[in-house]
């Protein structure tokens, strides 16, 4: 049994791809996801699906994938490039910067900016040089593919440009409400959560506006909806923040939440 498992381990080892020299995007797929042609040191090619959930499948590998994707070509949907700092649709701008430094570890940093306002979308390990190339921009402009090179290695990051965008409203909806604009910085966070229903920040600060107006139970309701996405974090937040004095001050709605004491 032991011997098998060694003779296993080998094999997997020994056939590890070598390095990318050659990452192509090929084009945006109808459901939302990407192609991409990678090519290696040893000459071994292979067309590679990549899904909007993250997950990712080899589709065709060697002659053969250089020949699906020539024929594939013409069926999906290749945007032309832009370059990164270029303005995208709704004023979006994407910037690829090196940070770190006093003591802090060397990373480069993907943002999204708009009118001044920006939020991060990636943050890379860059102990080597990381060089920004093309910027190819979804038809649908939800996302869009960023192709890298780290240490000459080529790289193509999936961009989440309706997270970016909603992110962009809620910074823009918490200046509103310091300002005292509560009900105007609510209709800026629905837009929020019909940009990117996954995301829990939008919920969470819902949950404090509509408590602050005295509209308790639509709070409950929105906290509730931020903690199936995260009840670890906005679960802490809760129990401390201010702004749901209100809330917690009514022991049913408090209790429903099963926040604890």
């Amino acid at each position: 049994m032991g011997l098998l498992l060694w003779a296993v381990n080998v094999l997997a080892i020994t056939s590890l791809p070598a390095p990318l020299v050659r990452v192509e995007l090929m084009g945006f797929t109808t459901d939302g996801g990407w192609a991409a042609l990678e090519t290696h040191t040893d000459g071994h090619g292979q067309l590679r699906l990549h899904r909007t959930d993250g997950t990712s499948a080899v589709w065709a590998a060697g002659p053969e994938a250089e020949l699906l994707a020539k024929a594939a070509r013409s069926g999906w949907t290749r945007t032309a490039p832009r370059q990164p700092g270029q303005r995208l649709p709704d004023g979006l701008v994407v910037e690829v910067r090196p940070a770190g430094g006093l003591g802090r570890p060397a990373r480069t940093t993907v943002e999204v900016m708009r009118d001044g306002d920006r939020v991060l979308l990636a943050e890379l390990p860059s102990e080597g040089a990381i060089e920004a190339g093309e910027l190819w921009l979804a038809p649908d402009q939800r996302s869009a593919i960023l192709e890298l090179r780290y240490d000459g290695r080529p790289n193509l990051l999936a961009l989440d440009l309706n997270v970016a965008k909603a992110k962009l409203l809620v910074i823009g909806a918490l200046r509103l409400a310091r300002d005292g604009a509560i009900e105007e910085a609510a209709a800026r966070l629905e837009l929020a959560v019909e940009a990117a229903p996954g995301l829990g920040e939008p919920y969470y600060d819902l949950a404090c506006l509509h408590a602050l107006l005295g509209d308790l139970d639509r709070a409950a309701a929105e906290l509730r909806l931020a903690l199936a996405i995260d009840a670890g974090r906005f679960g802490r937040l809760a129990k401390k923040d201010p702004d749901l004095d209100g809330l917690r001050a009514e022991p049913e709605l408090w209790a429903s939440l099963l926040l604890g004491d």
